[in-house]
């Protein structure tokens, strides 16, 4: 049996490569923006563990790297795609290199870490929902009646209060969850990306960076208050190389190869600091000030606390909330039910310091 991985790259080693200098180092700058770095590709990005999934067996739970494995099938011809098109200069790319190009566009898309935050921020959400709406009443009882004691005032507040805080709780991610949502959304999102037109972008001066989440939209919001995503986007761009770029775009016929010029790289470098979470990457010969770039404190949270204090009820009478029964989990994708799924709450991280065994 081969030894488990546990080094994972979020963002393709291969493809950071491409920012790096012959030693192989990038210049790694933490949002806002103080703090940067030499970092040689190998630890950027890394994750312990990032795509380890558990799974029962024979009535253990078990891990597996399967999914760190079976993505190295889409880096690798990726890669060779990666080197025909910037090292050979071919492009248009032959239909094998197109189809690893989307291919490793569409994964890259969905396993980055906002998109588990996302995930987590939902199950945090979500955590707050069910508390708030079954009271402090309810609260206690599913409390004591899995802990099988009784819990004290001090200990419930301590609990309350973490749980309907405006952000939710604190909540780990789960790779198995995430796992899943790739599953649901990477087949679309693949095909969303085939009947695009992609465009080879080659600058000869201006210098790209790139980050954690290196996939950017452009694009006008379809409404009011509404947002870009994947599906309405003008068009979707990834930084390549330090002087080159992709644009997929669903209004282009053809793909073909394009000189760029200083507004693009501009607006494409203002996106990818933009979008990224917690960092950016460039060559150690590029000027960080002369880039220009806006920065922003590093983002924990995916998705703006929805607020919602309309529903979080502390009085209501525990006979007027919904009766504790066994929580179904072949609910639909999405599906958000008000009744808890157990006591302690999957994934939360909380301790209570007037719980009996923390005192």
């Amino acid at each position: 049996m081969s030894e488990r991985v546990r080094r994972h790259h979020v963002v393709s080693r291969f493809y950071l490569q491409r920012f790096a200098d012959a030693g192989g180092y990038v210049r790694q700058v933490w949002h806002p923006g103080e703090r940067q770095h030499m970092a040689n590709v190998a630890n950027v990005s890394v994750v312990k563990d990032y795509y380890t999934v558990e799974f029962d067996a024979d009535g253990a739970t078990q891990v597996s790297d399967f999914w760190e494995k079976e993505f190295s099938k889409i880096e690798t011809p990726a890669a060779k795609a990666f080197s025909h098109a910037l090292d050979d200069g071919e492009w248009p790319p032959r239909p094998e290199d197109r189809e690893a190009l989307v291919l490793w566009l569409a994964l890259q898309h969905v396993r980055n870490e906002s998109a588990r935050m996302m995930l987590t921020d939902l199950t945090a959400f979500h955590y707050r929902m069910i508390v708030g709406v079954n009271g402090i009443a309810r609260l206690r009882q599913v409390m004591e009646s899995r802990l099988d004691r009784t819990v004290g005032d001090a200990e419930l507040e301590a609990e309350w209060e973490d749980l309907t805080q405006p952000s939710g709780p604190r909540v780990l991610g789960n790779a198995n969850e995430h796992i899943d949502m790739i599953r649901v959304l990477f087949g679309r999102i693949a095909n969303h990306f085939h009947s695009c037109g992609i465009v080879l972008w080659q600058f000869e001066r201006k210098s790209l960076i790139t980050g954690d989440h290196p996939v950017v939209l452009f694009g006008e919001p379809p409404f009011q208050g509404g947002g870009v995503g994947l599906f309405n986007a003008d068009c979707a761009m990834i930084p390549m190389s330090r002087r080159s770029a992709l644009m997929l775009s669903p209004t282009e016929p053809k793909d073909f190869q394009a000189r760029g010029y200083a507004r693009l790289a501009a607006q494409l470098n203002s996106a990818v600091s933009a979008t990224s979470a917690q960092w950016l990457a460039l060559h150690p010969d590029d000027d960080l000030a002369a880039l220009d770039l806006t920065f922003h404190p590093p983002r924990t949270r995916a998705i703006a606390p929805p607020g919602g204090d309309q529903l979080v009820d502390r009085e209501r009478p525990i006979e007027s909330t919904p009766a504790i029964r066994e929580y179904r989990r072949d609910l639909q994708p999405g599906s958000m039910p008000l009744v808890y799924p157990d006591w302690p709450l999957p994934g939360r991280v909380f301790v209570n310091p007037y719980a009996p065994s923390v005192q």
